[in-house]
């Protein structure tokens, strides 16, 4: 096992996730060429630090964009009102650095809104900016990429004409979203986070 995937070990990740990192050569191989979203969220956020560090805004922002994958199914799904598109918006500005955005407010913002909304995909964008530990930012920030892919591979299944079309499109949809999300993290994060001390 090379070193930075024995520091991926240190980290808890998971075991398949671990798997495939070790048949890469190292760890900017494997950041260019990760096919999940959600791992390297989950990466970023483990060295994300604690709450307030500027090191968090860009997992904020990564994993509000691959929230907003799943936004125009979820307002055609919900015309009443929702406020989702408002909330990752107030992401999007704490991900900019806008001192005029605190935790505090994407916590309200997001108490306000779940009940209404069950868009989980944006409570979980939220709590990583807020999370009590680096640790949680991490399981925060990989949901909502894994929300945002479920919620278009539920659409897709909803879309198809037969049980056995609909699961293969709602795993196909799923697999593409992922993939999606991991050129937008790559957006965020042009480097691999840190890992090792």
């Amino acid at each position: 096992m090379s070193d930075w995937t024995n520091h991926l070990t240190k980290l808890n990740a998971c075991n398949t996730a671990t798997a495939w990192a070790r048949t890469q050569p190292d760890l900017a191989t494997a950041w260019a060429k990760c096919p999940r979203g959600d791992w390297m969220l989950w990466l970023a956020g483990r060295v994300a630090g604690p709450p307030g560090d500027p090191r968090r805004l860009p997992l904020v922002g990564a994993a509000a964009e691959c929230a907003r994958l799943a936004l125009p199914i979820h307002e055609a799904q919900h015309q009443i009102g929702c406020h989702v598109r408002v909330c990752l918006d107030l992401c999007d500005r704490y991900a900019m650095g806008d001192v005029a955005v605190t935790i505090a407010e994407l916590h309200d913002v997001i108490y306000d809104f779940c009940d209404v909304c069950h868009a989980d995909y944006v409570v979980y964008t939220t709590y990583a900016a807020g999370g009590a530990k680096a640790a949680e930012a991490a399981t925060y920030a990989a949901e909502a990429a894994t929300y945002a892919a479920e919620v278009v591979g539920y659409a897709a299944y909803d879309a198809a004409v037969t049980a056995a079309a609909g699961h293969e499109a709602a795993a196909n949809a799923r697999i593409r979203v992922i993939a999606e999300c991991a050129d937008i993290v790559r957006r965020w994060y042009p480097i691999a986070p840190r890992i090792s001390a």
